[in-house]
């Protein structure tokens, strides 16, 4: 069914947090989401009305609901979060049923073992696997409401599981970079595959005669029941990150480029492409009191947020290319954009086109105000000028030897704001630029340092964001960080693209679009 854009505005402005994990019931007449808000909830899929709401994972310890499923017959809800539990719920009612707690030594509980991470339902319905983060995968029973079997065997965390669809085997897949197959009844392995990638994801074909499963670099492999392997494609240059299969045995694969693809799984043959606009984040900024936070797309679209209710305030469409740079002027009420060729200027409040600048020589890698929120600057980077590795080794020199980083005047445009006249640049408009770039040095150990404080570095992997503190009276890219551990970290539900931190504040731009708001204590000076 057609969904109308009033339709779509309803439903995102109920939905303010970031979703986890959407999954329909057998039936297809409801949805479960999971969401960073704690909750999971269902919804009818054709009334779009929410039904009901699953609250008993909010608690100190739960920052998220990360998975959420139907049982087979449409009557239990299954949900993951990392307050160590696994939650079962009445799924027309919301009352909780059972509570498998990681660590607590009840009855249904799983003791030392910390974080689930996966969970998938027999098809049967007397069970749940998941996967734990000390490596082993379980059954939870749901008739004793115990632990029924335990799997040890991976040296990785198992990122994925799914049942035969007799529910007599369960399937693994692992960071270990093993596929791995196992009789329920006995716990014991049946056979394993060492593959060249950690395995994203698992599944078995609606017939039960083939295994499948994604790898890192997007490829795909099917084994048959015995573990011979009977076909390898490739479904994306970057990414397959999950897979299911339709009733008529047609494989759908979502992919690192945002699309969707359907496959012949025996033959590998490419089916359909369900393509979405690229959205990751690719700039973030708050507003100088903290309150307000931008946000700037591959999409080509600009948002705006209040941070202490997380109010969506606008997203608008204003550029021919994708979003470089954002800032806001001192008093918060003007938020400019860059892309390439151009800067606009927009009403914080509204997201108001107030003023598109003159054409602007390549790439805005940078935007900043004034202090007297009069001017804007952007530095560009025109289009094959420099080395960028240069251009990093030079930051990195600054850094070490104390000297604050360079702006390079040659490369700045100045603007007056009320007028859009074009301006010289000041001295001490290039002065209020130092300490403002955001960072492409090479953090710790090699990773992307995307921010940092006078005593913190941020600095993110994959979808791993991570805080260092800095050694005192020590730089930011001092060798004593290679070797110490990070004092905090954050598991984000998608590869982290770019963050900004102001006081204790963290806003986290993700590769689906999404951004995230944190507080971190650890951060106060």
């Amino acid at each position: 069914e057609e969904t109308s854009k009033e339709e779509e505005d309803a439903i995102s402005a109920q939905i303010v947090h970031t979703l986890h994990c959407i999954a329909f019931a057998p039936d297809c007449s409801r949805i479960v989401t999971a969401g960073h808000d704690c909750t999971a909830r269902v919804w009818d899929a054709k009334t779009k009305e929410e039904l009901v709401v699953f609250r008993g994972h909010a608690s100190e310890l739960a920052s998220a609901v990360f998975m959420a499923l139907f049982s087979p017959d449409g009557t239990l809800i299954a949900s993951v979060s990392n307050d160590k539990t696994i939650r079962v719920w009445d799924s027309f009612t919301g009352e909780e049923k059972i509570c498998f707690e990681g660590n607590a030594p009840a009855e249904g509980s799983i003791e030392d073992t910390g974080f689930f991470f996966a969970i998938a339902w027999s098809p049967d319905g007397k069970g749940i696997g998941g996967s734990l983060y000390d490596n082993r995968c379980v059954i939870l029973d749901l008739a004793t409401k115990s632990i029924g079997r335990t799997f040890v065997g991976h040296s990785g965390v198992v990122l994925d599981v799914c049942f035969s669809r007799d529910s007599k085997l369960l399937i693994t897949g692992s960071d270990d970079k093993s596929l791995r197959v196992w009789d329920v009844e006995s716990g014991q392995p049946l056979w394993s595959r060492c593959l060249t990638h950690q395995v994203v994801s698992v599944g078995t074909s609606p017939c039960g005669t083939h295994i499948v499963c994604t790898i890192e670099r997007g490829m795909v492999l099917v084994f048959d029941a015995r573990g011979t392997k009977t076909n390898t494609f490739k479904a994306d240059k970057t990414k397959a990150r999950s897979l299911c299969f339709s009733d008529n045995g047609e494989m759908f694969v979502g992919c690192g480029d945002c699309s969707v693809r359907s496959f012949d799984p025996l033959t590998g043959a490419l089916g359909k492409v369900f393509k979405g606009e690229t959205r990751w984040v690719t700039s973030l900024c708050f507003s100088a009191d903290g309150s307000s936070v931008a946000a700037g797309r591959a999409d080509k679209t600009i948002s705006c947020w209040d941070w202490e209710s997380e109010r969506l305030r606008f997203t608008v469409k204003g550029h021919i290319n994708l979003i470089t740079a954002v800032a806001f002027s001192p008093d918060g009420s003007c938020l400019a954009s860059g892309s390439f060729g151009d800067v606009v200027l927009r009403d914080a409040a509204s997201g108001t086109e107030q003023r598109r600048l003159s054409p602007f020589p390549g790439w805005a890698t940078m935007l900043w105000f004034s202090k007297d929120g009069g001017r804007v600057l952007a530095s560009s980077e025109k289009a094959g000028s420099g080395d960028i590795d240069a251009r990093v080794q030079e930051d990195t020199a600054h850094a070490e030897s104390g000297r604050p980083e360079k702006v390079d005047a040659a490369t700045v445009v100045c603007w007056d704001v009320a007028t859009g006249e074009l301006l010289t640049p000041l001295d001490k408009d290039l002065e209020d630029a130092v300490g403002q770039k955001q960072s492409r040095d090479a953090g710790p150990s090699g990773r992307l340092c995307i921010d940092r404080t006078t005593h913190h570095v941020i600095t993110a992997e994959d979808d791993v964001l991570l805080i260092h503190a800095i050694p005192p009276g020590r730089s930011y890219c001092c060798p004593e960080l290679n070797q110490a551990a990070p004092v905090a970290c954050f598991s984000a539900p998608a590869a982290i693209k770019t963050a900004r931190v102001r006081g204790t504040r963290l806003c986290v731009g993700l590769e689906d679009g999404e951004v995230i708001f944190l507080e971190a204590d650890l951060l106060r000076a």
